[in-house]
C-alpha cells in the first residue's frame, strides 16, 4: 500500500495543477471550471450537464449567449450560472419592461472542508429568494417545477448518507401565506469529476489548453485515490496512528504534511469521526443537533467538527441555558469543559455546582506540594486506558491570575477544562465509545431530557 500511495503523491508532486492549487485549494477548482467555460463554453456546459444529472438545462433554447453569465465568488456561491430575464411590468401608470439576473445554477464546491446541510439550506433559500424576483407568488410553484434552479454540490469526500434535499418556507402576502419549496442538491465527487472532463477535448492533443487539462485530471484523480486509498477509517485502527500521529514520539510528518495538503486529510478523517459519533449516539436513543450553537439556541446535545491551529477538532456539547458541558477531542488532548456564556466567570459558576459537576470534574488540588507530581483521575472513562491529567503538576497561572481552580485550564473567562491524553493503544472505536458514555453523564448532570 505504501508504494502505491508514493505513486499517487509523486503524480502530485509533479503536477503543475497541484502545486498552483495550494494557495486556494477550494477556489482554484470553481476557477478551473470558469476558466474552462472561457475557452470552451460546449465543454463547460457537458460537464454542467454531467454533474447536474440532466441531458440539457430548461434555460438553454430560451436564452441567448448574451444573457447567459457564468459567475465565481458571487453571493457566496462558489460557482453559478444567471440568466438575463425581462418583464413587463406597471410604473407610475405606464407599462416598461423591467430586466434582472436570475440564478438557475449554483455548484457548491467542498475540497478543504466538508459539506454542511445546514449550509445547503441557506444557500437554497438565498438562491431561491434571487430566482423568485418579479415573479408572481401564485405562479411560484408552477414554476419552480418547470423553471427550477440546479444545485450541484461536489465535493471530495461525500460522507454516507449525507442529506442532499433540502427545504424552503417561503411566505407571502398579507395573510403570510406559505410555499414550501423542495430542492435537491446533485452529489458529485471528485472521481465523477475527473470521469466528465477526461472525455472532453479543448484543443489538439499538444495545444497548451489541452496540456493544462490533462493535467488538472491527473492531479484530480490522484487526490481522489488518496482518499479513497489512504484517508480512510476503521473502527479498529489505533487512533493515535491514524488520526494524530504527532504524539508518537520523533514523528516530523510524512510526505503529505509535506506536500500541504495534510489538513484535508484530516478533514476527511474527522467527517469520518463524526459519522461514527453520530451513530453511537443515535444507537443510544439521544437527540442531537448538528453543532455549533448559538446563545438562543434550544437546550439539547449538539455535536460537530472543527479544525484549530492546523488540528482536527470533534466535540459534543451539552447546552442547558447559559451553561454548557463540553466533550472536545483536538489531536489527542481529551478534554471535559465547562462554559458559561458571554464570557462570564465558568469557574465561580462550576464551584458554586461542584457537588453535581464531580461526576465530570477532579476538583481536588491534589499534590499541592510539589507542582511536579502526578495527577490522577478516575473521571474519565476506563476505556480510555488513561488515569493522568495534563498538565501533570498544578495550574500556576491560575494562581497568577487568581483564578479559584488550579487544577483546571482555562480558555478565557468563560471556559474551564481538564484533559488526558489518548494512549497509542487506544482504538478509533474505543474513543467514539468513551465520548457517547460522556455524553450521557453531561445529559444527566443538566437533566435535559431526551
Amino acid at each position: 500500500m505504501e508504494t502505491s500511495i508514493d505513486c499517487i503523491l509523486d503524480r502530485l508532486e509533479q503536477s503543475s495543477m497541484f502545486h498552483l492549487s495550494l494557495g486556494s485549494k477550494e477556489l482554484f477548482h470553481s476557477n478551473f471550471l470558469y476558466w474552462l467555460n472561457i475557452i470552451d463554453r460546449d465543454a463547460f456546459m457537458s460537464v454542467m450537464h454531467r454533474l447536474a444529472k440532466v441531458e440539457k438545462f430548461w434555460w438553454e433554447d430560451l436564452f441567448s449567449k448574451d444573457n447567459v453569465e457564468v459567475r465565481r465568488e458571487s453571493r457566496n456561491f462558489d460557482l453559478s450560472i444567471y440568466v438575463r430575464t425581462c418583464i413587463e411590468k406597471c410604473l407610475e401608470g405606464e407599462k416598461r419592461k423591467v430586466e434582472t439576473w436570475i440564478p438557475v445554477l449554483v455548484l457548491e464546491n467542498k475540497i478543504k472542508s466538508l459539506p454542511h446541510h445546514d449550509q445547503l439550506q441557506e444557500y437554497t433559500a438565498k438562491a431561491f429568494n434571487e430566482w423568485r424576483q418579479k415573479k408572481r407568488n401564485d405562479q411560484l410553484a408552477t414554476l419552480w417545477k418547470e423553471q427550477p434552479i440546479s444545485f450541484i454540490l461536489l465535493s471530495l469526500f461525500i460522507p454516507e448518507g449525507f442529506p442532499a434535499n433540502c427545504c424552503h418556507t417561503h411566505k407571502y402576502g398579507k395573510n403570510k401565506k406559505k410555499l414550501q419549496v423542495e430542492a435537491t442538491w446533485k452529489k458529485n465527487s471528485y472521481a465523477d469529476l475527473h470521469k466528465f472532463l477526461s472525455v472532453i477535448r479543448i484543443g489538439e492533443e499538444e495545444s497548451l489548453n489541452q496540456k493544462i487539462l490533462c493535467d488538472y485530471c491527473q492531479f484530480v484523480k490522484a487526490l481522489n485515490e488518496l482518499s479513497v486509498n489512504d484517508w480512510q477509517i476503521n473502527e479498529n485502527d489505533s487512533f493515535v496512528d491514524k488520526i494524530y500521529p504527532w504524539a508518537i514520539k520523533g514523528y516530523t510528518g510524512d510526505r503529505q504534511v509535506q506536500l500541504r495538503i495534510d489538513d484535508i486529510r484530516q478533514k476527511v478523517h474527522y467527517a469520518q469521526l463524526k459519522s461514527l459519533l453520530e451513530k453511537g449516539l443515535r444507537a443510544n436513543g439521544m437527540q442531537i443537533m448538528e453543532a455549533p450553537f448559538k446563545k438562543n439556541s434550544p437546550d439539547g446535545l449538539y455535536y460537530g467538527t472543527n479544525f484549530s491551529h492546523n488540528i482536527g477538532i470533534i466535540e459534543i456539547a451539552v447546552k442547558h441555558g447559559e451553561e454548557s458541558l463540553f466533550i472536545q477531542l483536538q489531536g489527542n488532548s481529551y478534554a471535559h469543559a465547562f462554559s458559561l456564556a458571554d464570557n462570564k466567570d465558568a469557574a465561580k459558576r462550576l464551584l458554586e455546582r461542584k457537588n453535581d459537576m464531580e461526576p465530570l470534574f477532579d476538583f481536588e488540588e491534589k499534590n499541592k506540594d510539589s507542582d511536579s507530581e502526578e495527577r490522577t483521575t478516575t473521571k474519565y472513562p476506563h476505556i480510555l486506558k488513561t488515569r493522568v491529567l495534563y498538565p501533570q503538576g498544578m495550574n500556576t497561572q491560575a494562581t497568577k491570575k487568581e483564578r479559584k481552580l488550579r487544577c483546571f485550564k482555562y480558555f478565557g473567562q468563560g471556559f474551564v477544562y481538564q484533559n488526558v491524553l489518548i494512549p497509542k493503544e487506544v482504538t478509533i472505536r474505543e474513543v467514539i465509545l468513551a465520548m457517547v458514555e460522556d455524553a450521557k453523564n453531561c445529559l444527566k448532570i443538566n437533566i435535559i431530557k431526551q
